[in-house]
């Protein structure tokens, strides 16, 4: 699997409102994500994954808000699809947006949100046996002016497989500060929490342990990589 890091690619030449004016909520997280990376890794082959966002209006006026969706460097073979809603919905102004060649494509139609009220955008993805991974990026839009942006990271696991000849033991499991692994040498990890967040990514592991302080309790995923190949393995945090 490629471990990818995060990164930014430059806006597209539009105007740009104070993104201190909006705030992207990521499905039932309430942290602002705007302008950040949403990561899925590990996923299998003709995965269908569905994930939400929440735009909120804080600029002081009504806005009417269309999505423009740009693809980088994901694989051709791979299906998106865009729904877009103001919450509350009283008119039912819900439209679904079906997959375009365009890149980058914008919806046909916008909603118009108040004034400290929310635009939802749902996004499905379907992702065929074409493996590799890519970024989509999402700009909330009024007319060509850009309010708020964020990107989702999409991986999927690659021709390595899972380890089959190496059993990589993890402890301790609950862990408080750091855990440790023995039976493999671990060269990269990478943590996810149960929306798919890349909240840990270690480039290159030392002495076979990686720490975890700043994690909060709960359930986790820990994607570990060698040189024989890929393993997961579930971590409980407890403090």
């Amino acid at each position: 699997m490629k471990i990818i890091s995060a990164f930014l690619i430059s806006l597209l030449v539009t105007p740009v409102v104070s993104a201190q004016n909006f705030e992207i909520t990521h499905e039932l997280d309430q942290i602002d994500v705007s302008a950040t990376i949403i990561y899925y890794s590990n996923l299998s082959p003709n995965t269908n994954l569905t994930t939400y966002f929440s735009l909120i209006n804080h600029s002081g006026s009504t806005q009417e808000i269309s999505v423009q969706r740009l693809k980088m460097d994901v694989p051709a073979s791979w299906i998106d699809n865009v729904s877009l809603e103001p919450i509350p919905d009283p008119t039912f102004q819900q439209a679904c947006y079906p997959p375009s060649e365009l890149n980058p494509w914008t919806t046909p139609a916008s909603c118009t949100i108040q004034n400290n009220e929310v635009a939802k955008m749902t996004v499905t993805y379907n992702l065929s046996q074409e493996s590799g991974d890519g970024v989509y990026r999402y700009y909330f839009m009024n007319g060509p002016v850009i309010l708020d942006s964020v990107d989702v990271s999409l991986s999927m696991v690659l021709s390595t497989t899972e380890l089959t000849t190496e059993t990589i033991f993890m402890y301790p499991n609950p862990a408080k500060t750091h855990v440790y692994f023995s039976g493999a040498s671990i060269q990269k990890a990478q943590v996810f929490d149960l929306n798919g967040k890349c909240v840990i990514d270690v480039e290159k592991v030392t002495n076979n342990e990686i720490a975890i302080a700043s994690l909060t309790d709960g359930m986790y995923q820990i994607v570990l990589e060698t040189d024989q190949g890929i393993q997961t393995q579930n971590l409980v945090v407890h403090k």
